[in-house]
């Protein structure tokens, strides 16, 4: 009978992918520098691991500008534990086929749904090698540019994140103290815009950090301002002259209530409002 258990363990693990625990990474200690296309360097790293409500161990990712993202791994999946809501749910499946449905999650009273799916699945080259690579599609279809592109890499764990905001690709990593390309801040000249543009925020919905992409094709008089879900004036992000360029500003919405706001750029004679969606 011992032996029927072990030859049904073994088949069982036959149909799992062997590089799972390898694909997302998780070290006390770990570290990923991004590079976005304003040319600033957010840093994620794991902080700790702890033990949550649920009885079940998970690793805290930080960076200075959102509240910390706690996940653990089982076998092919990457689970995500919301100290909101007090459960964890899954975010990521090594072992799904493309265009499957991995989760579908409801956010109340926002009324808003988050639907990931995995969108590709592949070999690309990241950091001078040729490494196995998934990307999943989040969508919230209530939002007309709510959806975004994370792509996980063997052995390196998320190495891009793109949406409508802009995106951000690895530029280097401490892994299990291994590094993997570079962890210096390198500028990369940027071209010079040649129209006024406001992008949508990511990452969207936030919890308590979101960054605000906009671009100048002349110098101008600049205004960013929020507005609640009645057009009440929340805050202004930016109110003065600025040069050409390309710009990141971020919002930090930690006293701010849940809920739907709105943020419009004013430069001249463009105008434009989108919207966004604090979860806390």
């Amino acid at each position: 009978m011992k032996l029927l258990i072990k030859i049904f363990v073994l088949i069982l693990l036959s149909f799992s992918n062997p590089n799972a625990q390898h694909l997302f990474p998780l070290h006390v200690g770990d570290k990923w520098l991004y590079r976005t296309y304003v040319n600033t360097y957010p840093v994620y790293s794991i902080v700790c691991d702890t033990l949550m409500s649920n009885g079940k161990h998970y690793f805290r990712m930080a960076n200075n500008q959102s509240l910390p993202e706690l996940y653990r791994q089982a076998g092919d999946s990457v689970f995500s534990f919301n100290t909101l809501l007090k459960k964890e749910y899954l975010i990521f499946n090594f072992n799904a086929n493309v265009g499957d449905t991995i989760s579908c999650l409801q956010f109340v009273p926002e009324m808003l749904t988050q639907v990931i799916t995995l969108f590709s699945k592949g070999t690309n080259e990241i950091l001078n090698v040729n490494r196995s690579s998934f990307t999943f599609w989040l969508q919230y279809p209530e939002l007309t540019e709510g959806s975004y592109l994370i792509t996980i890499t063997d052995s390196l764990g998320i190495t891009y994140y793109g949406g409508e905001g802009g995106e951000q690709n690895l530029a280097g990593a401490i892994i299990n103290n291994i590094q993997y390309g570079n962890l210096v801040h390198v500028k990369i000249p940027t071209e010079i815009p040649s129209n006024f543009y406001l992008a949508q925020n990511y990452p969207n919905p936030f919890n308590p950090a979101t960054t605000i992409n906009y671009s100048l094709p002349k110098s101008s008089f600049v205004t960013i301002k929020i507005y609640d879900i009645l057009g009440r004036d929340v805050t202004t992000l930016v109110n003065e002259n600025k040069p050409i360029g390309n710009y990141s500003i971020q919002l930090n919405a930690s006293k701010l209530v849940s809920g739907v706001y709105f943020y419009r750029m004013t430069a001249e004679d463009f105008v434009q409002t989108k919207k966004l969606i604090l979860l806390k």
